[in-house]
């Protein structure tokens, strides 16, 4: 871990002000979502009625079109899952068995009450502070996302997660990108400057004072109209107050995974990527050179470029890891846009149901019943892909039948916004996919 006191720079891009040993950081990271349960209720809690659709796809954002690496009965764990995520996670994998830890013994309350509401049995939730926990290659699939940057050492965090993971095991690892937390971490330090000689642990006063700079100096730019539409106490608090922040670039997160025994597979492309039309980790150039230069480099290495060059704007720096020498090799996104147009698909269809927030915060179901995915595809043809998609034909004759070039950066971006969990269009059928009944599913 960095002495950070010798890191005058280190210290100040990021925010650390508060860094001042493991155990008090944990406990203020314990008050601090007990007073502010993160994330806030949402309306609606959604779930489809085919129980292994988001399986599916979740395999198809890590390329395997034979739907395989993620199976059916997984067991899978959410670190730091507080208030919602680990129910998430559960309405989405119905037949997984979850297991959710976090600090917050008032969110993991507000988690079992609304668990309970719904009837959902395939999950269970412990208060347990990541680096403490004991697991070693229990869990097929860990979502850990937004959790180990506001720890002391974030790389005792992952390595706990790494072991958590089984040998062939899937780990989902969202961290801050440095380039979106410049104006946050900028703008909690004036706060804390401001409010010199006042406790740090004040949050009620703290909230009070952030919402009151924010009105008389509204942030700007990209990450200013997020802040804008917040609309919620604490995401205000979590973006403004959050004692310990850690951020990163692709090139030290990458290297932190290469210490912590780790990979990264690709880009988890998320709603909110999709949201903010920030998912793309390809840059396009229009000079040869400079196209064929940027072509020719790894996977990381791009990615490592797309983040210096787009900073504000490039994505979250949000991945898919597995673990070094577990004899699964890892594919380029090269070779995963070849399989996909080698793959035949067919149209992917669900339907999905909710469970409506009520007036008193409580959850019921809704019989409302709605076609999944809803929104369109639209652009660059994929209507027409998508109406074509037989499971029979492979994607490259489908594209040769209507006129299309399959050039790489448009195949790339087809793979992307057809077949992924953010743009669930096309299901591959690589194989016969065996449906299955989800144990206790919420009724």
């Amino acid at each position: 871990m960095l002495e950070y006191g010798d890191h005058a720079i280190e210290h100040e891009e990021q925010n650390l002000e508060l860094l001042t040993g493991e155990g008090l950081v944990e406990e203020r990271n314990k008050a601090f979502y007990n007073r502010f349960q993160f994330p806030p209720p949402p309306l609606q809690l959604h779930f489809l009625t085919d129980p292994s659709f988001e399986r599916r796809f979740l395999n198809q954002d890590l390329g395997d079109w034979t739907h395989r690496r993620v199976q059916e009965r997984p067991r899978i764990l959410v670190a730091g899952c507080g208030t919602f995520q680990a129910i998430t996670v559960a309405l989405q994998f119905p037949t997984a068995s979850v297991v959710g830890i976090d600090l917050s013994a008032e969110s993991l309350a507000t988690c079992r009450k609304a668990a309970r509401e719904i009837g959902l049995r395939t999950l269970s939730v412990q208060e347990q502070s990541l680096t403490e926990a004991s697991y070693a290659e229990e869990f097929d699939y860990i979502v850990c996302t937004g959790v180990i940057h506001h720890l002391d050492d974030p790389e005792a965090g992952l390595r706990a997660l790494a072991r958590a993971l089984k040998p062939q095991g899937v780990l989902d690892l969202m961290v801050y990108n440095r380039f979106h937390r410049i104006p946050t971490s900028a703008y909690q330090r004036a706060i804390r400057l401001l409010l010199t000689g006042e406790p740090t642990d004040d949050l009620d006063r703290g909230i009070a004072f952030a919402q009151t700079l924010l009105d008389e100096h509204p942030m700007q730019g990209h990450f200013g109209q997020y802040v804008k539409n917040m609309g919620s106490e604490a995401l205000l608090a979590d973006t403004f107050l959050q004692p310990i922040e850690h951020s990163y670039t692709v090139e030290s997160l990458a290297s932190m995974v290469d210490r912590c025994g780790l990979e990264i597979l690709s880009p988890h492309l998320s709603l909110w990527g999709k949201t903010w039309s920030s998912y793309q980790w390809n840059v396009t150039f229009a000079t040869p050179e400079l196209r064929t230069r940027y072509a020719g480099l790894s996977d990381l290495d791009r990615w490592k470029i797309t983040n210096w060059l787009l900073q504000e704007r490039s994505p979250l720096l949000w991945f898919y890891l597995q673990k070094v020498g577990n004899g699964l090799e890892r594919k380029s996104e090269r070779q995963i846009d070849e399989e996909f147009l080698d793959t035949p698909f067919r149209k992917a269809r669900a339907t999905r149901r909710h469970f409506r927030r009520e007036r008193d915060g409580s959850y019921v179901l809704s019989p409302a019943l709605t076609e999944y995915p809803a929104d369109p595809a639209a652009g660059l043809d994929k209507e027409k892909i998508i109406a074509a998609a037989d499971g029979k034909k492979p994607l490259r004759e489908i594209l040769q039948q209507l006129g299309i070039e399959p050039e790489a950066g448009l195949v790339h971006r087809l793979r992307l916004e057809l077949t992924t969990s953010a743009f669930p269009y096309l299901t591959a059928i690589s194989h016969a996919p065996r449906r299955i009944a989800a144990d206790r599913w919420p009724r």
